[in-house]
């Protein structure tokens, strides 16, 4: 009946804090999204000013793309650069694909 005549009890309202798996989450996925965008960054951005992009069209080959590219030049040299310019593991390309031709 005290209480009645203090008014409605209060409580002081703390910040609410995150319980350690979550806020051990919530740092695990902010690190893992830098990380994309640092890779996101450092994968397209190794294409240097003078390099040229091809889109891949259905048919079309490595040896093909270099033979256009790099006219009188070792077409092999030339297939093994773009592989490494692009992160290829060999010489598998897919229409719609855009390739990263280094400067000759």
């Amino acid at each position: 009946m005290i209480q009645d005549a203090l008014g409605p009890q209060r409580f002081a309202r703390r910040a609410r804090r995150r319980s350690r798996p979550a806020r051990l989450a919530l740092i695990a996925a902010t690190a893992a999204a830098g990380l994309v965008a640092v890779g996101g960054v450092a994968y397209a951005g190794s294409a240097t000013p003078d390099t040229q992009r091809v889109t891949v069209h259905a048919g079309d080959t490595l040896w093909r793309i270099a033979g256009a590219h790099y006219p009188g030049r070792n077409i092999e040299e030339e297939i093994s650069a773009i592989e490494a310019a692009n992160h290829l593991d060999g010489a598998q390309i897919r229409p719609g694909e855009v390739l990263y031709l280094p400067a000759p």
